[in-house]
């Protein structure tokens, strides 16, 4: 398994507020899938994980508008080749209204020892009630998180991984509280988080691929990018 890192380079052609960021960001990915019948079907099929996720405008405008006539930095990160190549080849080629591809680089995330992994941005679980505080308990918000990744992997892998292995040996929220994000005119509700990975060969092989696919849900949205903190080895 390995995590491809795109690094891309975008024009923007009309200002973005930042609480526009990441459905603009989401608007531009999902038109460059839509260009390709093979990318379009994964685009819009609802059984299965996407397996790529994604971060928002960087750099970050204090002032929290995006300006047109600027340059922007998106990372997108997946495990599945295919997509990774076509993200790639495609990306710098795309304009919609708002923004124009200008150049991407490529790359492996390497495979070293992780102490922790947080998310840049919200992770959202999705149920009925809303946000998970008024229906779950935060035992059961952690072991939602731990089994939605565990079964990305087992999908993408085509291999059993038990749910009972450690992951992690801590996990905390980093926000005070609930961090509301816009989505096609819905207001969720999610939280940041800080995971310690555990030490054993599996949970760091999870905690590797959750670079890539993201934590909680919606992670083809622009939710639960996952960023990490290697092990210093002296």
């Amino acid at each position: 398994m390995k995590v491809f890192e795109i690094k891309l380079k975008v024009f923007l052609l009309k200002d973005i507020h930042k609480t526009e960021v990441q459905e603009r960001v989401t608007d531009f990915i999902d038109g460059t899938l839509a260009l390709n019948k093979d990318m379009l079907l994964l685009h819009e099929d609802k059984q299965r994980y996407k397996l790529y996720s994604y971060g928002g405008l960087q750099n970050i405008e204090k002032s929290g508008l995006y300006s047109s006539g600027n340059i922007y930095n998106i990372i997108i990160r997946t495990v599945d080749q295919k997509l990774a190549r076509y993200l790639y080849s495609f990306l710098p080629k795309y304009q919609n209204h708002i923004m124009k591809g200008l150049i991407a680089d490529i790359h492996i995330l390497p495979k070293r020892i992780l102490e922790r992994i947080y998310t840049q941005t919200p992770v959202i679980i999705k149920n009925n009630s809303g946000y998970w505080r008024d229906c779950l308990s935060f035992e059961e918000y952690e072991q939602r998180i731990k089994i939605n990744l565990i079964k990305k992997y087992r999908q993408f892998c085509a291999k059993n991984m038990e749910d009972t292995i450690p992951f992690y040996t801590s996990i905390q929220i980093d926000n005070k509280k609930p961090i509301a994000v816009t989505y096609k005119g819905i207001k969720l509700l999610g939280d940041k988080l800080t995971l310690y990975i555990a030490d054993d060969t599996m949970s760091q092989e999870l905690a590797y691929f959750a670079l890539g696919v993201g934590l909680g849900e919606m992670n083809s949205r622009g939710f639960s990018f996952v960023k990490g903190y290697y092990e210093q080895i002296f």
